[in-house]
This record gives structure tokens, C-alpha cells and sequence, in this order.
């Protein structure tokens, strides 16, 4: 009965915007323009990879115009005048942005969305300083995981992130004995920063059977033979799934990681290794209730090796994952026949990957096919990464029983591969014959090796196949001569043959000869040509310089691997296109670091309290031929021998591109995003200073620019735009509730402007000035609690000096502040409390001062009929028009760019949530919302009788 209400209802409110819509559409078939960018530093990164090499060659336009989340005019100011863009009779909105800086919105090369949501709300956060967290000696990380031990009862598992063991005073892993002083009774998991490892303590040990007995490579042991609680790479680590019975809400997660993401600028994530049966539906379902926000490239997992398994697509995973995006059976069950498949680069937003029902209207490009991701080895901050001989610089406290200095691994901790080198070769060729990417993760130098020697020989197999864009993810370690061989420039390897250690070479230059012909598999010899029609691309890690930069050169890799790591230089010398990122989880989502790093390479790890200082990680000049000499293990002379030494710094410019146009190329959707250029999507960042000129005058300030908005489909998904009065946005229902089954659903909401806040309603107080006001409606369960939240910007004064009111016509009723405590959370109302961006489940003290313009999040929570905040009776519809203030009259400056004068602006950003960007539609909007809310009560009195 109660859906048949809901549906009725529904029918209703469809009804009267057909009614109402009526006399809007007249009024929008006037207009030629949704959006006018103006006033500001506008790039468009439309240049070619050739004009970028200087950084003059910058493309900057006057003005920006769109339609329909879609850019129709890029051009002059003059021009945009005689064609109407500036009559604001014919254009709904012309945004002043106030000299601040305007490029396409950043699209990650490479990740792991949504996961930082989940880490966020559910888990315990692990970082050390460097990354923003506390985490420094092996005390301080047992206390944070006793403290949420102590939350929890017996039994519940705590999932600990990011822990690095290089970071500690101790430099060790954490052991089961460690963790077990967190707690014996709950079952802990710690993840390395990497990813790559994980240690449990003897609960979670002993939960999942793992003990002296069990033999599993990277099952690191003691002595005794019993398990140190170290497990290395993912078959050790999938013998703990610990973190599968962690209780969580993924639609939260998502909301959460959407919004980290919006704030670093990001208007497309990368789901890198994604299950496409689970995580399409749930970006679908959370597309659909407004809680994603960005639009999202999906990587299916390519091939997931078990033992037992044969060579060719065998593994469940893969066959899954193929077959949700189209692949057809030939006859053996493996799914290889890709005629009818999607192709990397599709929109997939309607894709039914499952036998949950896709949710109708999504908008289209939401979510874009991108190519599929290998996992192959592991990380060089954890041992793992497959390293040619002489394996590590410095074998650091690891030189015991868990070093396996073993041919092959050289000084790499054991279970460095995910899956045997055939195995990956043979695989590839399944992607490759169909015209399909492959991304493959290749940290170590052995490696990139058989990866290079992979798309060969795939190569060789089908001639026929061009464009893939096979793409190396992380590229740490990469050799020049990988990247001579990708990018089809083998004339000068033989001659810089033994500028490499042993020869380990294999494919095409295998024993350090060159055979073009791949054993005569092509008679032309003209795998050169062949390797150069693929387009690869190099997606590298840079980041690595900055948060592991001193420690690559002094511990992991030494000076003439370190100083070559990530070599953007090289690609760009021989003509290879390569994009940055950040890995995230594993390194805070954050474009601007890497084109920091891009154009810097300099480092941010040194730990002072051990005497370090940061320093550049990088060669010198531009001559190819340059050669240096170093130590190839720490403290060998008899290692000594010839490094190459390059400048692989990009200018800011080249920067920009790895991180905007060049994903976009890497994942075959440059015709939609990547820059900015007429029929492309309206996705931009927005930026308080010109990025080109921080570059030039400050580059080591890069990462700290502020992002004063981001953009999709010109939808304001983070911050406020420059011309803003208000500094509230992102209005939504929170990403904490209650419980984690809580559902709240917004059904319309509507920024106020202060004029018509001061006209319609109660008067402030002298003194008072309004961040911003709104009005929703949203459903809940009948007599619950929903919690809701938005952004906001610091004023530069103590929580204490701000208020949120619920608003009526005559009077105004202050909501407290304090957050309920977790047992209250279902009944609580006229609550609010404010929360780190950052750190967003810890309520912050009413004296902290919140620093001027950056962003916060304000929760507040209404229990469902509540006598003053719910201002609608209706059993589960909550109805509230509410207001911030200061007290002291001190607003936020947007950067510089606000003008708390003004009075007559209605903010225009919000999202998580139905909101117009014109005050016509948010008339409408409200209407539609108020009929609906009419129709539920009307029904429900008549199905109550």
C-alpha cells in the first residue's frame, strides 16, 4: 500500500510539472545559453602535445558559454557579445569570475574510486603526518585502533588504512603482537599504504584459520614458522577477508569519495580492478539519488590468477567481467568473442551489468568504459615490486627470514607477482586481438619488462589491430629502453645495451638483440611501425617523488633509479604520451600535487627528526647520452656502475595535460572531456590563482592553491562560484545517518537569496549576516531521525560566532550545537555541529577557529514531526527552511572574490540534491516539491480511511 501512495504521488507531481513546466518552456526556448563564463583566466588545454613543449603556446579565451551541461561558444569577448552571450535577456546566468582561473575539470589517471569514501566514514585512518594524519610511531598507531576498539563491541572487526611502515620511528611492520595490543577480543586488519600488504592481528588470524601450517606464499613467518601476521600481496591477503564483514552503507561511501574528489578539482574518478557485476549498479543507484557526482572511468579487473588455473582466461573474475560488458561465449566458457562488446571509451551509464533494475533517466557519460586493469606486481614502498638484479638499494631492517633474496625477486619480498609472466601474455592477447586497452600495473623494472615483451609479442600475433592505448599504470621503475620499445624507437638499443644490468631482456630485445621480425612472425620486420600505431601511454606515479621521493633515493631504489623514476622526460623525448596520478587511496586524490611533482620532482618525506632533508629527485639536462655513476646496492662499491641522467621535469604546461586532455586520450574519451572546446561536456575547475603564474614564481605552492569550484555538466559539485553571496552548497542528506540502513531521500530543495530570505521571513538580529539560506523537502521513514549536511567556508572566526536558525514567517528557532551522542542519533532534532572537511565524522570543538575560506561540513538533524523543525506534519516528509549566520558579521571572502555587500544573489551552487541555477526553475523546483508533499498527504489520509 504505501509504494501505491508513493507511486500515486509521484503521477501526481508529474502532472503538475507538465502544468507548471507548461509556462516555463516558452521562457527557456528564449534562452541560447544555460551558463556565461566570463572576467577571468580561462585555458582550454586544446593545444597540440608539440605547441605544449612551451609553455607560451597556453590557449586562453575571453569567454565560455553552455547548454544543456554541454560547451557551445568558446571564444572572445567581442565575439560572444555579437552573438548574445552577454545579453542576460538570453542567457539564464552570466558567472563573473573575478580574475580567477578557469580549466577543464581534472580527470585521474589512475585509482581506486570510491574507496576513499569507505576508508573515510568506516575504517580507521593510519596516515602519518605526510599525509595528514598522526600516525608516527607503532604507540601511536596501537592507541587509534584501542580507541575504535573501544566503541565497538567483542567481536566487531576493525579495518585499519595506510599505515607506513617507512614512516614510523620504528621503520618496522607492525606484528600480530602489536595489534593485539589494540585489542585481543576484536579482529583487527591494518592495510599498508600501499595496498599491497596487510598485517592481522591473532584474532583475525586465528578467525580465518591461518596459522603455522599454512603455506601460502607471502605468509611472512617467524623463526618458529608462525605467522607474523604480515601477508604480502593479494593471494596472502585474500586469506583474511576481514574487511568483507566490515558493516558499511556503499551508497554513503560513494557520497563521501564524490565529494573529496569534487574538492580536489576531479569531474571525472578512475574505478581502477572494479568488479563490473557489483559497481556499476551501485554508481547507477547512487547516480540516481544525486549521491555521485562525478562522472567515473570503469577499469574491469582483467584477470584474476588463482593456482590451478589454465593459461587463458580461466579465472572467474575475468569471464565475469567480460561477459557483463558484452563479450560472447565461443563455446568454452571464457568469453573472448568481444564483436558485440562494449569498447573502451562507451558510455556504459545504462549498462545492465546485473539483475537489479537500471534506475531510468540517468544522464548520459556518467559512467565511460575504460581499459582493463591487470594487476601485476607490487610496490616498491613494500618490497613487492618486481625488480631486475640488483633488486633493492637498501635492504633497510628486512634482511631475515622475509627478504627471499632469491633469483627472480632480488631483495623483493615474497608473492611479488600476482600472476606468472605466461599467464599475463597470454591474457593480453585476448584484449589486444579484440581492439581492446589493457592497463597494466608495473612497478618494478622486471616487471615493465614482461609487460613491454607482452605487448609485443600481442603485437606481432595481430598486426592488423592499431590504437589500443595500452597503457603501463604506475611506470615507477621504467627503463629508457621500455620506453624506446613503446613508443617504436629500437635503432639505438643495441648500442645501449649494457647500459642495463645482466641483459634481462626479453620480447624484441631479448639477449639484447633487436628482431623486429618476432621470429619471423612478421616477414616486413615492422614491429618498430606497429609498436608506434598502438599509441601507448605511460601513466605515471609521480607523486612519488613528493611523498616518497628522499626515501626512493636513500632506501628503495638509490640515486640512478630514483632520479629516473617516473620519467616523463623520456616520454616526452621519444614521443610517448603519458598522463599523471595520485593512486588513490594510496595517496590523497590530488591533481594540482601532481602536476606540482610534474614540474618540481622535489620531495616531501624527509623526517627531520632523523636528520633528513628533502630534496630534488631528479637527473640533469636533456642530453640522452648522459651517463653518471652510482652505487647500484647501498654501501657496495663492486655494485658501481653507468645510470642514465635526464631531466624529467615537464613545464606547467605539459603538467596541466597529464592530468586534463591526456587521461582523457588514455581512455579514448577526448571527444567529451579532457578540455575545454565547443560540443565538449561543461566540466571545469575553478581556481582562486592563475596556476601558470604560481608555476613560474612559486612551483612549490602549486599543491596548495585552493579549488574554488568544480563543475559537471555545469552543475556547481564542489565549492561556490566567484560571484557567489553565499557560502553554503552541496545541500544533501548525510553521508552519516542514524543507522547505516537509514534512507533519506531529498525531493527538492532551493538556495534562498538573502534578499528574499530578509523579505520572507523572521529578521536577523543586529549584527547578524547570513552564509546562506535554504529550503528543502525530503522524505524519511515515519517518526525517525534524518541527519543532513553542507559545505560551507570558514570565516577566519570560532565556531561559537556562527548559528543555524529554522526559519518561519515570525520568528526563528536556533538549533543547538553539539552532536548527539551515537545511541541518541534516532531520535535526536534541532542538533547541528561542524566537522573538518577532512576528517568528517569528528565534531569539531565550538572554539576552534575556522580558517578563512576553507571548506567545512555542517550537519544537522530533524526527527520526522518534530513541534519546531519539521514545518510539515505529514508522517516521513521533513520540511525545513533553515539559515546560517554570523554573529559577528564576518563572512568568508571566496578567495578574495566575494562582495558582502551585495544582497541579491542565490548562490547557484549546490548539489547532492534537485537545485536549480536559475531562481525561475527553483520556483518551479519548490512548487513541484510542495505538490508532491500535497499529494502524500492527501493520499495518505485517504488510505488511512
Amino acid at each position: 500500500m504505501k509504494n501505491r501512495v508513493k507511486k500515486q504521488a509521484l503521477s501526481f507531481a508529474a502532472a503538475m510539472a507538465m502544468i507548471l513546466g507548461g509556462g516555463m518552456q516558452l521562457y527557456a526556448a528564449d534562452k541560447i545559453a544555460d551558463t556565461v563564463y566570463r572576467n577571468g583566466k580561462i585555458y582550454t588545454i586544446t593545444e597540440t602535445v608539440q605547441e605544449a613543449k612551451d609553455v607560451k603556446n597556453a590557449k586562453k579565451v575571453d569567454v565560455v558559454a553552455t547548454l544543456n551541461g554541454k560547451i557551445i561558444f568558446v571564444g572572445s569577448e567581442a565575439d560572444a557579445k555579437a552573438q548574445g552571450f552577454l545579453d542576460e535577456n538570453k542567457v539564464s546566468k552570466i558567472v563573473d569570475l573575478r580574475g580567477k582561473t578557469m580549466l577543464p575539470g581534472f580527470v585521474d589517471g589512475h585509482g581506486h574510486f570510491p574507496s576513499q569514501g569507505d576508508n573515510d566514514l568506516f575504517k580507521v585512518n593510519l596516515n602519518s603526518p605526510l599525509l595528514g594524519g598522526t600516525v608516527d610511531t607503532m604507540d601511536k598507531l596501537v592507541a587509534e585502533l584501542h580507541a575504535k576498539a573501544e566503541t565497538l563491541p567483542a567481536g566487531s572487526p576493525i579495518i585499519g588504512w595506510n599505515y607506513d611502515d617507512t614512516q614510523l620511528a620504528e621503520q618496522v611492520h607492525p606484528t600480530r603482537a602489536d595489534l593485539d595490543k589494540a585489542s585481543t577480543t576484536h579482529p583487527i586488519l591494518v592495510v599498508h599504504i600501499s595496498g599491497h600488504m596487510a598485517v592481522a592481528n591473532s584474532a583475525a588470524l586465528d578467525k580465518y584459520g591461518v596459522n603455522k601450517s599454512t603455506n601460502v606464499e607471502g605468509v611472512v613467518k617467524d623463526a618458529n614458522g608462525e605467522p607474523t601476521g604480515l601477508l604480502l600481496e593479494m593471494k596472502a591477503q585474500g586469506l583474511v577477508p576481514l574487511a568483507s564483514e566490515l558493516k558499511t552503507n556503499s551508497a554513503f561511501g560513494v557520497a563521501r569519495a564524490t565529494q573529496v574528489y569534487a574538492a580536489a578539482g576531479v569531474s571525472t574518478a578512475d574505478s581502477g580492478g572494479t568488479t563490473v557485476s557489483s559497481q556499476v549498479p551501485l554508481f547507477q543507484k547512487t547516480l540516481a539519488a544525486d549521491q555521485l557526482g562525478v562522472r567515473v572511468l570503469v577499469h574491469p579487473l582483467a584477470y584474476y590468477y588463482a593456482p590451478g588455473l589454465g593459461l587463458i582466461g580461466d579465472d572467474a573474475m575475468g569471464i565475469s567481467n567480460r561477459k557483463a560488458v558484452g563479450w560472447k561465449d565461443t563455446g568454452d566458457g571464457k568469453y573472448t568473442d568481444a564483436s558485440d562488446a562494449l569498447k573502451i571509451g562507451y558510455d556504459m551509464t545504462t549498462l545492465k551489468a546485473s539483475k537489479a533494475d537500471v534506475p531510468s533517466g540517468l544522464p548520459a557519460n556518467a559512467l565511460m568504459l575504460g581499459a582493463y586493469k591487470f594487476i601485476f606486481d607490487g610496490s616498491p614502498q613494500g618490497y613487492t615490486a618486481w625488480m631486475k638484479n640488483p633488486g633493492y638499494y637498501d635492504w633497510g631492517k628486512y634482511t631475515a627470514e622475509n627478504s627471499f633474496n632469491k633469483a627472480g625477486y632480488f631483495n623483493g619480498l615474497e608473492g611479488t607477482l600476482n600472476m606468472p609472466v605466461p599467464n599475463l601474455k597470454e591474457n593480453i592477447k585476448i584484449y589486444h586481438a579484440a581492439g581492446q586497452s589493457v592497463e597494466v600495473h608495473t612497478n618494478g623494472s622486471a616487471a615493465a619488462e614482461a609487460y613491454v615483451a607482452a605487448l609485443e609479442e600481442a603485437v606481432a600475433a595481430f598486426p592488423n589491430v592499431t590504437d589500443t592505448r595500452h597503457t603501463s599504470i604506475h611506470g615507477q621503475t621504467m627503463e629508457r629502453q621500455h620506453v624506446e620499445r613503446l613508443s617504436g624507437h629500437y635503432e639505438n638499443l643495441e648500442a645501449t645495451a649494457d647500459m642495463y644490468a645482466d641483459a634481462e631482456f626479453d620480447g624484441a630485445f631479448k639477449d639484447g638483440k633487436v628482431d623486429l621480425s618476432m621470429g619471423g612472425k612478421l616477414p616486413g620486420n615492422n614491429l618498430d611501425k606497429l609498436m608506434r600505431a598502438q599509441n601507448t601511454v605511460n601513466s605515471y606515479f609521480n607523486n612519488h617523488t613528493y611523498f616518497y621521493g628522499y626515501r626512493h633515493t636513500n632506501q628503495f631504489f638509490g640515486p640512478g633509479r630514483a632520479y629516473n623514476m617516473s620519467p616523463a622526460g623520456w616520454s616526452e623525448a621519444y614521443g610517448q604520451r603519458y598522463t599523471f596520478h595520485n593512486d588513490t587511496f594510496v595517496t590523497p586524490i590530488s591533481p594540482l600535487r601532481s602536476i606540482q611533482s610534474g614540474v618540481t620532482r622535489f620531495s616531501g618525506d624527509a623526517r627531520a627528526a632523523a636528520g633528513q632533508e628533502n630534496i630534488t629527485v631528479n637527473g640533469t639536462g636533456h642530453d640522452l647520452n648522459a651517463t653518471v655513476n652510482y652505487e647500484a646496492r647501498k654501501g657496495d662499491p663492486t655494485t658501481t656502475r653507468k645510470f642514465w641522467t635526464y631531466d624529467h621535469r615537464v613545464n606547467p604546461l605539459q603538467a596541466i595535460h597529464a592530468v586534463t586532455i591526456g587521461p582523457a586520450y588514455q581512455n579514448k574519451v577526448e571527444d567529451r572531456i579532457g578540455s575545454i572546446a565547443e560540443g565538449k561536456l561543461a566540466d571545469f575547475v575553478i581556481l582562486d590563482e592563475d596556476i601558470m603564474d604560481v608555476a613560474a614564481k612559486e612551483p612549490l605552492r602549486i599543491a596548495d592553491m585552493r579549488v574554488a569550484s568544480t563543475i559537471v555538466a555545469d552543475k556547481v559539485v564542489h565549492g561556490v562560484l566567484p560571484d557567489s553571496k553565499t557560502f553554503i552548497s552541496q545541500f544533501c542528506a548525510a553521508y552519516e545517518q542514524p543507522t547505516l540502513d537509514t534512507v533519506v531521500t531529498v525531493q527538492s530543495s532551493q538556495m534562498i537569496d538573502n534578499a528574499t530570505a530578509d523579505k520572507e521571513y523572521a529578521a536577523l538580529e543586529r549584527g547578524e549576516k547570513r552564509f546562506g539560506t535554504l529550503q528543502f523537502t525530503a522524505e524519511v521513514a515515519a517518526d525517525s531521525s534524518a541527519i543532513f549536511q553542507m559545505n560551507m567556508l570558514g570565516n577566519g572566526e570560532k565556531i561559537s560566532a556562527l548559528k543555524l536558525y529554522k526559519l518561519t514567517a515570525n520568528k526563528k528557532s536556533e538549533y543547538t550545537y553539539g552532536r548527539p551522542a551515537p545511541d541518541a542519533l534516532g531520535s535526536a532534532s534541532g542538533q547541528w555541529w561542524i566537522a573538518s572537511f577532512d576528517n568528517p565524522t569528528v565534531q569539531l570543538h565550538q572554539d576552534t577557529v575556522l580558517e578563512m575560506d576553507k571548506q567545512y561540513v555542517a550537519f544537522f538533524i530533524i526527527h520526522d514531526n518534530d513541534s519546531v523543525f519539521d514545518a510539515d506534519k505529514t508522517d516521513g516528509v521533513i520540511v525545513d527552511p533553515v539559515t546560517m549566520v554570523s554573529t559577528s558579521g564576518t563572512l568568508p571572502t571566496n578567495g578574495g572574490t566575494a562582495d558582502p555587500t551585495s544582497n541579491d544573489d542565490d548562490g547557484g551552487s549546490s548539489s547532492g540534491c534537485t537545485v536549480g541555477s536559475t531562481p525561475s526553475y527553483d520556483l518551479l523546483v519548490l512548487l513541484l516539491g510542495m505538490s508532491a508533499v500535497a499529494a502524500i498527504r492527501v493520499l495518505r489520509r485517504r488510505n488511512e480511511q
